[in-house]
């Protein structure tokens, strides 16, 4: 498959990324993961993950949040090339209804 849609539900890339967001993920195809690439991984203890490329060594790609607080690949553990279930080509931004002190 091509493309691919996922749905955030966590706050580990916030503001970027927030609950509610749809993501159009594409398959690497033709180049591997790049620093400063958001990506869709499959973590052994999480399950999948949305995270930002922190670092590409060999076969082992390097994933962090944008929140302080969220896990990275300290936690995570690193992970390969395989893992990386593909990049974020289009965001999709969760509809929110305005506030009553906005007019």
């Amino acid at each position: 498959m091509i493309l691919r849609l996922f749905k955030v539900t966590g706050d580990s890339m916030r503001p970027v990324y927030v609950p509610g967001d749809y993501l159009l993920v594409s398959r690497y195809w033709f180049r591997k993961p790049r620093v400063g690439d958001d990506v869709v991984g499959r973590s052994r203890s999480q399950g999948l993950v949305l995270k930002r490329v922190s670092d590409v060594d060999g076969q082992a790609v390097k994933l962090a949040g944008l929140n302080a607080l969220s896990a990275t690949s300290e936690s995570l553990g690193d992970f390969k090339h395989k893992d990386i279930l593909g990049r974020v080509f289009l965001r999709v931004a969760a509809w929110r209804a305005p506030r009553k002190d906005q007019h």
